[in-house]
């Protein structure tokens, strides 16, 4: 690799790192006001950011990579702090399941 250019393995650990953040800020902001509620509370917000990670990474099989776990990061992210947070009780596993798999 020429010099000053990230590792696969540094560029899936930002992506997967900035996923779990993204995860646990959207369950974060939920109910603070109505405008966060609707900017972090959708599937498209999650799908812009992973695409502005995607953007900046060169290689294409590590962007696709990257955002693949990074989306599943995301999710990993929002349904621990919302389990932590008591949201979704014993129904929360299965929601989670639907969304890893989407993502």
């Amino acid at each position: 690799m020429a010099e000053g250019r990230a590792t696969p393995g540094t560029v899936l650990t930002a992506t997967a790192v900035f996923g779990l953040l993204l995860g646990w800020a959207t369950y974060g902001l939920h109910g603070i006001a109505p405008v966060l509620d609707r900017a972090t509370n959708s599937t498209s917000t999650w799908i812009i950011w992973t695409a502005a990670a995607g953007a900046l990474i060169r290689d294409r099989w590590l962007a696709a990579w990257g955002g693949a776990l990074m989306m599943l990061a995301t999710c990993c992210g929002y349904y621990t702090a919302s389990t932590l947070g008591g949201t979704f009780g014993s129904g929360g596993l299965g929601t989670a399941a639907v969304w890893a798999v989407a993502a």
